[in-house]
Order: structure tokens, then sequence, then C-alpha cells
């Protein structure tokens, strides 16, 4: 590449060090970018993690709020019920 003489030692130095910064800029943009897509598959995850965990929790609560509506069917007991219940759906 640099084989010509019509290049001086100061073109080839400013040529080879603009390279060397476009590769890094290249590097850098890619590392950049999985690293972005890491994230957000990482919080995509947790995300569902989270629903996940508050539909256990809701399944756990619902049988003993049915135990307390059958022994007292107040209509507040029934409204919580139903309320879990279209939390989970």
């Amino acid at each position: 590449m640099f084989q010509n003489k019509q290049f001086t030692i100061k073109s080839k130095i400013i040529i080879s060090f603009s390279i060397m910064i476009l590769l890094m800029l290249l590097i850098s943009t890619l590392s950049f970018l999985t690293l972005k897509s890491f994230i957000d598959e990482q919080n995509n995850m947790i995300q569902k993690t989270v629903l996940a965990n508050n539909i256990v929790k809701l399944v756990g609560e619902i049988p003993q709020d049915e135990s307390k509506y059958i022994l007292n069917q107040s209509p507040e007991l029934k409204a919580v019920i139903d309320q879990k219940l279209t939390t989970i759906k």
C-alpha cells in the first residue's frame, strides 16, 4: 500500500493512524451494540421473572382467600378473590 515514493513519512504515519482510529471506532461500536443487546435481553428476562413471581404469589394467596370466603361469605372477600383472578389473567 505504501510502496509508492510519493508518500512522505508524515503522510504514511497520518494514514496509518487514521486507519487505526477507524478500526478502533468499528470495534468499539460493535462492542457497544453487542453489550446493549445483552442488557436488553437481561431486562426482558427480569421483567418476565417479576411477573412470574407476582403470579406465583397471587396463586398462593387465592386458596387462603377462598377459605376465608367459605367461612365468612362477605362481598369484600369475593371482590378480593375476583381482583386477584383478574390480575392473573
